[in-house]
């Protein structure tokens, strides 16, 4: 079976169930994103602070760096126990249809099996899926919305540069 067709039977038959899970994420997702991508603003608003030489503004720099470093860590902890738990939720669907499986093989092959390889193949397994899984999240979704984000707060910020 290739790649990307168990990839997409994973999507249809595991992870598309827990839709809710899913739409709770993406706003976490998009805030760890949009505040790693602020981090632009922020020295933006730092050096045409110091070029002013405007006190006030440039005491609020601290305060702002302290504002977004924390909505991201608060965002990256609240997307890491998000994650966790819907890929537990999903690797546990991905068990119980597994063992279901070998409930119903043939008792002939079944006494073939070395019950300890045949237990060391369902941990090492579901064990990979659910890091893939995790993974996935994090580095695909998270990173992929913080380089839009990037994009749009370059040209937001000087679009001639940008272009």
């Amino acid at each position: 079976m290739k790649a990307g067709a168990v990839l997409s039977r994973l999507w249809r038959q595991y992870i598309l169930r827990y839709k809710m899970d899913l739409l709770a994420l993406a706003p976490v997702l998009v805030l760890v994103a949009g505040a790693s991508a602020s981090y632009a603003w922020i020295l933006k608003f730092a050096t045409d602070s110091i070029q002013s030489r405007d006190l006030t503004l440039i005491s609020l720099i601290p305060i702002a760096v302290i504002v977004i470093v924390g909505l991201r860590a608060a965002g990256m902890w609240g997307q890491a126990v998000m994650t966790q738990a819907l890929a537990l939720k999903i690797l546990r669907d991905l068990q119980s249809a597994m063992f279901a499986k070998l409930m119903s093989v043939d008792f002939a092959r079944f006494a073939r099996e070395d019950v300890g390889r045949l237990v060391s193949r369902f941990t090492n397994d579901i064990t990979i899926v659910g890091y893939a899984l995790v993974r996935a999240a994090q580095t695909s979704l998270r990173d992929s919305l913080t380089l839009i984000g990037s994009i749009a707060m370059m040209f937001y910020l000087d679009w001639v540069l940008a272009g």
